[in-house]
């Protein structure tokens, strides 16, 4: 599995060179009834594409991080699992 996550890597900084403008970042917090007391915050990118051979552009997103936090999500525990 880290192996595939530094491949996933790899590949979205070679896709983030024909950035075309700016990238945005959107982040959540993902909870399950069925697991209570789980949350999983996730921060995601966002971005336009140049494709060359069609000369047209193509929004991007990628996964950039996602964790686990069991128990309540305080501001206290964000801050400890994101820093």
């Amino acid at each position: 599995i880290i192996q595939a996550w530094k491949d996933y890597f790899t590949i979205l900084k070679i896709d983030l060179v024909s950035v075309v403008g700016d990238i945005s970042f959107t982040a959540n917090i993902w909870s399950s009834d069925s697991c209570l007391w789980t949350h999983i915050p996730t921060l995601t990118a966002h971005w336009i594409t140049e494709i060359l051979q069609s000369q047209s552009l193509q929004p991007r997103l990628a996964l950039l991080t996602f964790h686990c936090i069991h128990g309540r999500h305080t501001g206290l525990s964000l801050a400890h699992t994101i820093l």
